[in-house]
């Protein structure tokens, strides 16, 4: 006990000095602790980063997934030649990855919604015409591909996913764009090329993040009041309007301030409206 007493002062004093000499210490040390807490945070949540979630087991079957539903992560059924989605899968609770591309879809059923952890959706190559409403439950959802199907209408009920970063919507038949898709905040890349678009509205503006857009092929587009519309999106760096019969570009395309890329090719530019182009946009990288 007497040494005790002898050596507590003196680790007083030695704390004392390293944090006024080394404050950077103790901060490093609370870093540490804040990161095993955020992780603890999310595991009990049951939601795994990128990286965590391609270390789990890809199930390609959905009888072998159910045995152990708990488990399941990650559900791969693509090029199965399905034509409907099996209503099991609404008992995979942790299933966070599902591939459902490449196949004779025709429908997406309501049991989707029941899935509230899935954090990529994989739909593309299917038959599908419709969305239901229940899309609009996977609040978790980060990735949804819907490429080359026979989409007309996006759900409005779509502006609920509010961890949603890319939408791809590519080769539907789309018509337009719903304005409660204005509500999906952390949206960063939209890719509409080849719809049948017909206009794209001043709700577009509320794509507060959305850094990437692609219009191409979308020939019944109103590209003047489109680009005008666009032009209003605050961080948006990259512009894909390939194949669109283009002739001259609006001056308000100039109000893009963190414009980086812009691809026009494939359209009718004469020579005058590109060196036209490339003086409004001194600073981003055109492709003609």
């Amino acid at each position: 006990m007497k040494i005790l007493r002898i050596l507590l002062p003196t680790l007083f004093l030695l704390l004392l000095v390293l944090y006024l000499y080394n404050p950077a210490f103790f901060q490093a040390t609370n870093q540490s602790l804040e990161k095993v807490l955020v992780k603890k945070d999310r595991d009990k949540n049951g939601m795994l980063d990128w990286d965590e979630l391609n270390k789990q087991t890809r199930f390609t079957s959905v009888v072998d997934a159910l045995k152990d539903p708990e488990q399941v992560y990650i559900l791969n059924l693509s090029q199965l030649n399905l034509r409907s989605i099996p209503a099991e899968i609404s008992k995979l609770k942790n299933l966070q990855i599902l591939e459902l591309q490449d196949n004779q879809i025709e429908e997406i059923p309501e049991e989707i919604g029941a899935l509230s952890k899935l954090q990529y959706l994989y739909l593309q190559k299917n038959k599908i015409r419709d969305i239901p409403a229940a899309i609009g439950k996977l609040r978790n959802l980060i990735h949804l591909d819907l490429r080359a199907n026979e989409i007309r209408q996006l759900p409005d009920e779509m502006g609920y996913l509010a961890s949603l970063q890319e939408l791809d919507v590519r080769y539907n038949e789309i018509t337009r764009i719903n304005s409660s898709l204005s509500d999906l905040k952390n949206l960063q890349a939209l890719r509409l090329a080849d719809n049948k678009l017909v206009e794209i509205s001043e709700d577009i503006r509320g794509f507060e993040n959305l850094s990437l857009l692609d219009l191409s092929q979308n020939t019944t587009l109103d590209l003047q009041e489109t680009l005008s519309n666009v032009s209003k999106i605050p961080n948006l760096r990259s512009l894909e309007i390939r194949n669109q019969n283009i002739q001259k570009i609006p001056m308000s395309i100039a109000e893009l301030a963190r414009l980086e890329n812009i691809d026009l090719s494939g359209n009718s530019l004469s020579e005058e409206s590109k060196r036209e182009i490339k003086k409004i946009l001194p600073r981003v990288r055109v492709i003609f």
